[in-house]
């Protein structure tokens, strides 16, 4: 009996590897980590910033110093982006 070719996972499947043995954590955990981490780090400079007024809202933030926050905070982001302005900020998250 011939044995198939082993099927190379991929990237992903390589990381979650080295996730369940670096840090211990169930197949499942390492899967669900992985998928936030993707989420997170897919999302558009537009995606970011309405998140970012969103989460920054519901801490008890005023408008005028989440859009100082985020114009700050996006400069250690890792999306290629010119700096916006206060105004621009307030476009992405009011359209």
């Amino acid at each position: 009996m011939e044995s198939s070719p082993k099927v190379h996972a991929g990237p992903d499947q390589a990381f979650i590897e080295r996730l369940i043995h670096g840090y211990g954590i169930e197949a499942s955990q390492a899967e669900r980590l992985l998928e936030e981490f993707l989420i997170y780090y897919n999302q558009t400079v537009e995606e970011w910033v309405r998140s970012r007024h969103y989460h920054l809202q519901r801490q008890g933030y005023k408008n005028e110093d989440i859009y100082n926050i985020i114009a700050v905070e996006l400069n250690t982001r890792r999306f290629v982006s010119e700096p916006l302005s206060i105004r621009q900020i307030r476009r992405l998250i009011y359209g």
